[in-house]
C-alpha cells in the first residue's frame, strides 16, 4: 500500500468533554488545541506530509457572537503559542476556507503565520476555518465562470476543477479521523474525499491521544484500497 500522505480530522466532542468533566465553557476547546500539537508531533515522527483539521465550519457562523469571538481568540492563542514550534519543526501552516468572512484580527494573524512558515518543508498543516465544502464548490464555480468568460476554449475536467478549490495545492486525504462518535462528514471536503478511508472514533477530541492516532494509522494499513479497480 502507498504511504499515508494526508490525514484529515474532524475534532468533535469538545463541549461534551467540558460537560463530562464539569469544566467551564470553552475549556474543552482549549484542551483540544493541545491535542493538535501532539498530533503534529506524531505526524512528524511518522513522516506524514499533510494534516488537516476542521476547526470552524461555515455553519458555525450561526452561533452566538460571544461564542464565535471566544473560538477565534482560542485560535489566535494557539497560533501565537505554537509559532516557534512550527518554525523549529519545519511545519508550514495554511488556512483553507472563506477568508472574506473571517474577523480581521484572526485573518491578519493567520496570514502572518502563513507568510512566516511558507518555506517550511517537513509537514503542511491545514486549518479549515470558515470552511464548508458546498460553499467551497460555489466559490470555485464563480472563479470558473470568470475563467470561461476570458477563455471560451477552456474545457472543464476533474483535474482542472480541483485547481479552483481551496485545497488546490493539497493532495486528497487518504484518511479521515472523526472523534466524538458521530458518523457524518458535516460538509467537510466532500469533493476531496471520494476515495478517503473513514474512521469514526467514540473518544472525545480532548481525550484523543498520540496512541489513538497510531492505532488509526495501523488500522488504515490493514485496508485493501482498490479505488474502484479489481
Amino acid at each position: 500500500m502507498d504511504k499515508l500522505e494526508h490525514i484529515a480530522f474532524i475534532m468533535d466532542g469538545n463541549r461534551r468533554w467540558e460537560a463530562e468533566n464539569n469544566l467551564k465553557k470553552y475549556d474543552g476547546y482549549k484542551k483540544g488545541t493541545t491535542v493538535i500539537t501532539k498530533i503534529l508531533e506524531k505526524a512528524l515522527e511518522l513522516e506524514i506530509k499533510h494534516i488537516s483539521v476542521y476547526a470552524f465550519s461555515s455553519e458555525n457562523w450561526q452561533r452566538p457572537l460571544k461564542d464565535i469571538a471566544a473560538l477565534m481568540k482560542i485560535g489566535i492563542n494557539w497560533l501565537d503559542d505554537n509559532l516557534d514550534f512550527m518554525m523549529e519543526k519545519g511545519i508550514k501552516c495554511t488556512i483553507i476556507g472563506n477568508r472574506a468572512l473571517l474577523p480581521f484580527g484572526f485573518l491578519s494573524k493567520a496570514e502572518y503565520i502563513e507568510e512566516l512558515t511558507k518555506d517550511n518543508k517537513n509537514l503542511s498543516f491545514h486549518i479549515a476555518i470558515s470552511y464548508g465544502s458546498r460553499d467551497e464548490v460555489i466559490r470555485a464555480l464563480n472563479r470558473l465562470k470568470d475563467k470561461f468568460m476570458k477563455n471560451a476554449s477552456f474545457e472543464l475536467n476533474e483535474e482542472n476543477f480541483s485547481q479552483f478549490l481551496d485545497t488546490n495545492s493539497i493532495p486528497d486525504p487518504d484518511l479521515l479521523i472523526r472523534t466524538g462518535g458521530q458518523k457524518r462528514l458535516s460538509n467537510y471536503m466532500l469533493w476531496q474525499m471520494a476515495y478517503t478511508e473513514f474512521m469514526f472514533i467514540d473518544k472525545l477530541w480532548p481525550d484523543f491521544s498520540a496512541c489513538d492516532f497510531q492505532k488509526c494509522i495501523d488500522d488504515f494499513y490493514e485496508v485493501d484500497r482498490r479505488f474502484g479497480i479489481l
